[in-house]
């Protein structure tokens, strides 16, 4: 009877102690598309989108690597392309993506960078960090071709379609 009550408690300390191990800090783009998407009173829709190019492949200039990112004249496309421009891989353009689907909810099959294949080509939702949004969020990667970067664009006030 003793061994048992032992062997429960020190399930028990075991479980705590891994539950304290692990992070409940959301990621930092989740935060700045949240205020993206509760920016405009009207819903209006937005899009900011981010290109990468890693190897100068399709830049004009001769550069190892580099971003871009066009967004609409208001304060927060504006805010987020800064973000995107400074905090998110420029090698790896499908893990910026990962990234935008973890935050509204959404899983990411496969490893990044080689499974790529297997993410989905947009979603969408209403939540964003597991919290609601005033206008809807829709994330979409674009692979990289012979001829374009790779992109991410992030939209919000669309309606879905499927």
């Amino acid at each position: 009877m003793r061994a048992h009550l032992l062997v429960s408690i020190l399930g028990l300390v075991a479980l705590q102690c891994s539950c304290a191990t692990t992070t409940t800090e959301s990621d930092e783009l989740c935060r700045q598309i949240a205020r993206f998407a509760n920016y405009s009173p009207t819903g209006a829709p937005r899009t900011v989108r981010l290109t990468t190019d890693w190897g100068g492949v399709f830049s004009s200039t001769n550069v190892m690597a580099e971003k871009a990112c066009l967004h609409g004249a208001d304060k927060a496309g504006k805010a987020l392309c800064a973000y995107l421009l400074n905090d998110t891989s420029t090698e790896f353009a499908a893990v910026n993506y990962r990234r935008a689907l973890t935050c509204i909810g959404r899983e990411s099959p496969g490893l990044s960078p080689t499974d790529d294949e297997l993410l989905p080509p947009s979603a969408s939702s209403s939540v964003v960090d597991g919290r609601p949004v005033r206008a809807h969020v829709t994330v979409r990667f674009t692979p990289g071709t012979r001829s374009n970067p790779p992109a991410l664009s992030i939209s919000t006030g669309e309606v879905p379609t499927t």
